[in-house]
């Protein structure tokens, strides 16, 4: 199911959660089965030991992430909520207010108050975006930065797997650097 914005846009960040991938792979499957049906049972073969890869890191990283399931945590802009519902974390709320604009001085006020009542202290900036104003921000609230990537393509993280081992391993991380 495609989550939709309270501005009626749908989240395009589908790919973050196992369930969606394995629809994908199907998808992918199915189309390459059309277009070179000589070879479909090759494809439907990869796609089956795909699938049985993403189940199995699905459950690795499920297991990884339990001590950090309902720790609130803020994300740079939102991005990760099929990635927190696969996983069970809470957002509680996002730097950015909506995609590609700034917080207004109203948003800030709202977000250092959520932040002090919902006793978060975690923040999570993406590569692919500029920080600058965040890191400011995280630095006047004393809230810890650490990184989520959602879109991979850098050494490390070049395929679905390696992106979420490291998506994951990042939350795991910040949860447990920050202690009880």
């Amino acid at each position: 199911n495609l989550r939709t914005f309270t501005d009626g846009t749908q989240d395009p960040h589908y790919w973050l959660h196992f369930g969606n991938a394995q629809k994908i792979t199907d998808n992918i499957a199915r189309a390459l089965t059309e277009a070179d049906s000589a070879h479909a049972e090759t494809y439907l073969e990869n796609a089956r030991a795909y699938k049985r890869e993403l189940a199995q890191k699905e459950r690795e990283l499920n297991e990884g992430l339990m001590p950090a399931r309902g720790t609130p945590i803020l994300t740079f802009h939102d991005a990760w909520f099929y990635f927190a519902e696969d996983f069970g974390l809470t957002i509680a709320g996002t730097f950015e207010p909506a995609a590609g604009e700034e917080p207004t001085p109203r948003y800030f006020a709202q977000l250092q108050k959520k932040i002090k009542t919902g006793h978060i202290d975690i923040i999570f900036i993406e590569p692919q975006l500029s920080t600058g104003l965040l890191r400011a921000f995280a630095q006047d609230t004393g809230v810890k930065i650490a990184e989520l990537d959602p879109l991979g393509g850098v050494e490390g993280r070049d395929t679905y797997l390696a992106l979420m081992d490291f998506n994951a391993r990042s939350v795991r991380q910040a949860i447990q650097e920050r202690g009880p």
